[in-house]
Order: structure tokens, then C-alpha cells, then sequence
């Protein structure tokens, strides 16, 4: 009997489990019980060559589905011409009710052309747009919207817009495409070819993929590097830990990867006869190596032993295959070989010892 009464105590708790679950689903598709989300207004938006870091902050109310869940909010921005009314989503999977972004970032997306995913709106111009907020607490349930526009009257600045690439998370960095390495479209296109430093801070596999965006909101290719594939369930690429120089080739989709074994310094300091080998330090991300040169000694990095593999020119924008750099002072020299994360260009500094 106690065995009975204790299976049946089971099955209450599960029916009730059950109602209140069916109870929140109804209650989160139900259109009455919805509070929609009100975008204030945001003033004019005058954004000039001179105030582009310059921040605006989207605010709006709560939406209210009923049902104690995450709720994921989007920007838009809608503007007419005499082509017709473009509405694009500027900002996805927010969780807040208030997002702020840069000039610079919202001037690119009026300008960028409306059949690459912007407004098409004129460099130096001034004009009305629209802006409206969306909510949704996941794919299976409606999307709701302010329910009216906002309109701000905008003036755009010169759009300078960054070369097509694509970033880079993975293992070896945490997976976050905001901090990642990109690689950039060659003359080749949709072909994208770049230096990626895969090191893992236990030097197991790295885990990898490429992202359209800076987030996981856009395009994200996987699978293999035989068969890239772009479907959002695809496998993580992998390779082993390491430097490499990387080609993703869009066109056939396959990504070849040639690792870098050794990074290193070669110059006027050891008569360009061999490499002075590179430390890495994981947590830093940095290559290290101390040469002592005489006054305008020149020097370049090369990997693999090999002129095929080298940097030089510009210290700040490294290019392969670019010219010796010079030191001008003599002494002994730390070198360091670096990823600039915010130019996203490799970057080369020497601090006198």
C-alpha cells in the first residue's frame, strides 16, 4: 500500500509539473495577456567625420509575455526612398532594455548599400528613419513589435567600411567572436586568406569556427575542412594547436590550413644566416626574442625556415612579404610579434633592453 500511495504521489507532482507547464505555454502564446515593448525617442542623430566614437543608447520598456522566461529584444531601422521602404535589424539577442552603440557602427549600416544589408542612405546626408523594437522569448513563440515607429532625423558622415571579412573564435581563445582574429577576403572572391595563432593554452586541439559577425547572430561556418558547411548545427573545425596560415574558400568550401612550426627573427644581427627563434606566451599572446643589432639594423620574421612564410614592413600593419625592419639605435632590443585585436592587423614593437 505504501508503495502504491507513493507511486501515486509521484504521478500528482508529474500532472502538476505538466498543467503548470502547459499553463505557461498558453499563457506565453496568448496575444491579449503580451505587453509589447515601447521604443523612447531617440533625438536626432548627427554623426560627423569628428564625433564617430560618440555613443547612442536605444532605451525602451519591458515587454511582458506572461511567462518569467529570457527575452531576447531587436533593433531596427526603417527607411524609405524612392526604391521603397527598407527594414533592416541592426542589433539581435539583447537581453536588456537598453542598448548603446557607436556613431561610427550605426553610420556604416545607414550607408552600407540596401542589397549588402544596409539602408542605402547617401554619405553627408540628411534624412528620416524609422526605428522600432522587437521581442520574442524563442523561436517557437510570436515576435512582437513596438507599434509604432520612432523617428529620428539622421545625418550621415563618410562610411569607412572595414575589408569583407570573417572572425575567428574557437578553444583557443574563450569563443567569443568579439574578441577574435579575423581573416580577410583576398583578390580572390569569397577566397579569405590570413595568420591565425590557434595556440591553446594547454596545447590540446583547437576547436574553431568562422563567424560573418562579430557574434553568432550571422553567418557560421563549420563541419570540416574538407566540407565547410555553413548550417548553424554544423561540427566545430579542428586542428592541432599552433600558428598558421590560413585559406577558407568560400566558392568550394574547403579551408586549408599550413601550420607554422617555428616563428622567428632573422637579420643584420646574425648576418641573415638563420632563425633566432620566438618564445610564445599563451596568456599574452605574444612572441618574444632579444637581438642585439648596431645602428640601423634590419631584421624581418619569418616562420617555417622559409621565405615563402615572412612579415616586414609597417610595425603597426605587418604584411607578408614586406620590407626589412629597421632599428635605427644600436643596442639589445626585446622583440615582440603580436595580434592587434582592435586593428585586427599583426603588429611588431622593440623596447630597448
Amino acid at each position: 500500500m505504501k508503495f502504491t500511495r507513493y507511486i501515486l504521489s509521484l504521478l500528482v507532482i508529474a500532472l502538476g509539473f505538466a498543467s503548470c507547464d502547459e499553463l505557461d505555454k498558453t499563457n506565453a502564446v496568448d496575444g491579449e495577456d503580451i505587453r509589447i515593448p515601447v521604443l523612447n525617442p531617440l533625438g536626432d542623430i548627427s554623426i560627423k567625420d569628428s564625433n564617430k566614437e560618440e555613443e547612442v543608447t536605444f532605451t525602451w520598456s519591458a515587454a511582458d509575455f506572461g511567462y518569467q522566461a529570457m527575452i531576447d529584444y531587436g533593433i531596427h531601422a526603417v527607411y524609405t526612398d524612392e526604391n521603397g521602404e527598407h527594414d533592416i535589424l541592426l542589433f539581435s539577442g539583447i537581453n536588456e532594455t537598453s542598448y548603446a552603440t557607436t556613431k561610427d557602427v550605426l553610420n556604416v549600416k545607414f550607408c552600407t548599400a540596401v542589397e549588402e544589408g544596409g539602408l542605402g542612405i547617401a554619405e553627408y546626408a540628411t534624412v528620416t528613419v524609422g526605428f522600432y523594437v522587437t521581442a520574442t522569448i524563442g523561436t517557437d513563440y510570436t515576435v512582437v513589435r513596438s507599434a509604432e515607429n520612432i523617428t529620428s532625423k539622421v545625418t550621415t558622415a563618410q562610411a569607412v567600411v572595414k575589408a569583407k571579412g570573417l572572425y575567428v573564435p574557437g578553444s583557443h581563445q574563450g569563443w567569443a567572436p568579439d574578441a577574435a582574429q579575423m581573416i580577410f577576403e583576398s583578390a580572390e572572391t569569397d577566397v579569405y586568406i590570413g595568420y591565425l595563432d590557434l595556440n591553446t593554452e594547454d596545447g590540446s586541439d583547437a576547436e574553431f569556427k568562422f563567424t560573418s559577425q562579430p557574434d553568432w547572430n550571422g553567418t557560421n561556418y563549420g563541419g570540416s575542412l574538407d566540407a565547410i558547411d555553413n548550417d548553424g548545427g554544423a561540427g566545430n573545425l579542428t586542428t592541432a594547436s599552433g600558428f598558421y596560415k590560413a585559406k577558407l574558400d568560400l566558392v568550394n568550401m574547403k579551408a586549408e590550413l599550413t601550420k607554422m612550426e617555428t616563428v622567428g627573427l632573422m637579420g643584420s644581427f646574425n648576418d641573415w644566416a638563420e632563425d633566432l627563434p620566438m618564445t610564445y606566451d599563451w596568456a599574452s599572446k605574444i612572441y618574444s626574442a632579444t637581438i642585439t643589432v648596431e645602428a640601423n639594423g634590419e631584421f624581418k620574421i619569418r616562420f617555417n625556415g622559409n621565405w615563402d612564410y615572412n612579415f616586414g614592413g609597417d610595425i603597426n600593419d605587418l604584411t607578408e612579404g614586406g620590407g626589412n625592419i629597421v632599428i635605427e639605435e644600436a643596442g639589445t632590443y626585446l622583440v615582440k610579434f603580436f595580434y592587434n585585436y582592435e586593428t585586427y592587423k599583426y603588429c611588431l614593437s622593440y623596447e630597448k633592453q
